[in-house]
């Protein structure tokens, strides 16, 4: 047995823990570009888990004092659950819901429910927990939007602001009381600036506060949108509110069937009056319009409650996809680009890809009786019951992702994990070595010692030709081991083949049964600071990140 066979074992093992260890580790931000032109590629996010149901019958618990009823009133029960998941079996899932064979999804998907669909075919392209019943905030306003839209039909009427409207809560883009602004005015407020002031006017001039929310609730029903209660026309926080991804799209495509809704959604700004001077330009406040290409507009929303909330809407290739996004966080990046990276896959989805749902378009179609499921992915294939598929994690997806196996398994635990195997047939390696040199350490001392006699006849000079030849004593492991390593030359007793063979070694192996030290890992490249999103919406009052929207 060679004596460096030990060290090298060891060498290769140390080689792969420490790659896995380099691949466990975090990745400087310039380090490697990512491929989603969206994603900060040092920055993951675990995707929640929605597999357990939880908002199958209504929202999370609130954190706040918003939906508290007044002493004496009971809060509204749950809307029921329709027998059969409108828009299809498969939506009734949970988790992840995907057709079979599609691609990988986008990273870093902080909501817990969101959906992509055609506008204009109704085809649900993906899902996650469609059905979930969460807080919308401000995209509640698609819906009271369509209800402006069909009762206000005089889009040139006018409307005088009130004190109520400057007194509302949260987002206000600016209505004064005395102020005059016609409805086409009040509903871009209400949909590009996300006006809660807007929203109190026109829900006055619909005939009030009480009619607007009834009106809201029969609208969202005779769509189909069952998962949806309205309690406030501006979206903010109210007993019982609750909505979901898949209702969301219900208005959004509602909405871009009627005239003038598709223009007003896709202007970049408004200039809204004051009765003092000239007033202010006020910027659309969904970034995707600004950034995303084939943009075709959407609406924010958030609330302590409800959290991050988004509906994006783009045309590309003779398509207009939607995408809705529920209870999600702005990290570890913007709503916007977490929506654009959903808009991407959807556009890049395969022609002739089976859709996993319909968007249905009244009542009558979402409580016809079942259709049929779509084939979907093994892992991604939902149940109606609350067994549902299991939600993707960090890049939330039915297909591995780059640090991790076909199984599932993390590359660098692999690495790891064959490095301390190679490390350890090392380490039995040297003990059988050593135990070998015991053995022949022992024997060489059982021998017995030869007995004093006359002094020895004068060795004749070597023969060369005897002198090529091997020793007639075979080598043997036990007896090659007693030689020692660190001796640089042979003893006297050493015979001419046990001298080659310690000459034939390498001179620059290290003559130590330790193993080598690792190599340093290289230098981490300093991480890239994140830039600051420029604010594009001048506003008379300045809304910090904690307001609600609405």
């Amino acid at each position: 047995m060679s004596a460096s066979l030990p060290r090298r074992v060891a060498l290769v093992g140390a080689t792969f823990l420490i790659a896995g260890c380099l691949v466990a580790a975090p990745v400087p931000a310039s380090a490697t570009p990512n491929t989603d032109p969206y994603v900060p590629p040092s920055v993951t996010v675990e995707t929640p888990s929605t597999d357990d149901c939880a908002q199958r019958n209504q929202p999370p618990p609130p954190v706040d004092t918003s939906e508290n009823v007044p002493d004496g009133q009971s809060p509204p029960e749950p809307l029921p659950v329709p027998a059969q998941p409108v828009g299809g079996a498969a939506l009734g899932g949970c988790g992840l819901i995907v057709p079979a064979n599609s691609p990988a999804l986008p990273s870093d998907i902080s909501a817990g429910a969101w959906l992509i669909a055609d506008l204009d075919t109704g085809e649900v392209l993906a899902a996650k927990d469609p059905h979930g019943r969460y807080r919308p905030a401000s995209t509640l306003k698609l819906l009271t939007a369509q209800v402006m839209l069909k009762n206000l039909t005089n889009l040139d009427q006018v409307v005088q602001g009130t004190q109520a409207d400057t007194a509302q809560d949260g987002t206000r883009v600016g209505i004064e009381a005395g102020g005059t602004y016609t409805v086409r005015d009040l509903l871009s407020y209400l949909v590009m600036i996300s006006g809660n002031d807007a929203a109190n006017a026109l829900a006055r001039t619909n005939g009030g506060y009480d009619k607007t929310i009834a009106d809201m609730n029969a609208t969202a029903k005779a769509l189909g949108a069952l998962d949806t209660r309205a309690a406030t026309p501006s979206g903010l926080d109210g007993p019982g509110q609750s909505t979901s991804a898949y209702d969301l799209a219900l208005f959004a495509k509602a909405d871009m069937a009627i005239a003038p809704f598709p223009e007003i959604i896709a202007r970049p700004d408004i200039r809204v009056p004051a009765a003092s001077g000239e007033g202010y330009i006020a910027a659309n406040d969904n970034q995707l319009l600004a950034q995303y290409p084939g943009a075709l507009g959407g609406k924010t929303g958030f609330t302590d409650d409800a959290g991050n909330t988004f509906v994006g809407m783009a045309a590309k290739d003779g398509r207009r996809l939607v995408v809705t996004m529920m209870h999600g966080t702005q990290q570890p990046r913007r709503q916007w680009m977490q929506a654009a990276s959903l808009l991407d896959w959807g556009f890049a989805l395969p022609a002739g890809t089976a859709p996993v749902g319909t968007l249905v378009t009244s009542l009558a179609e979402a409580t016809a009786g079942p259709t049929p499921t779509p084939s979907l992915t093994p892992s991604a294939s939902p149940s109606a019951s609350a067994s549902a598929s299991p939600a993707a994690v960090s890049t939330g997806e039915s297909s591995p992702t780059a640090g991790e196996s076909s199984s599932g398994i993390p590359v660098a635990w692999i690495l790891a994990g064959v490095g301390l195997l190679v490390v350890a047939a090392g380490i039995v390696l040297l003990i059988r070595r050593r135990a070998l040199n015991k053995r022949a350490s022992f024997a060489g001392d059982a021998k017995p010692k030869p007995e004093p006699g006359p002094d020895p006849e004068p060795a004749a000079a070597p023969n060369p030709e005897s002198a090529a030849e091997p020793s007639a004593e075979p080598v043997t492991e036990a007896t090659a081991a007693t030689t020692p390593e660190t001796s640089a030359e042979p003893s006297p007793e050493t015979s001419a083949a046990e001298s080659s063979a310690a000459a034939s070694e390498p001179a620059s192996e290290p003559q130590s049964e330790t193993a080598p030290e690792p190599a340093p890992e290289p230098a981490s490249e300093p991480k890239a600071e994140p830039t600051t999103e420029p604010t594009t919406q001048p506003t008379t009052e300045p809304r910090p990140e904690s307001k609600p929207e609405g």
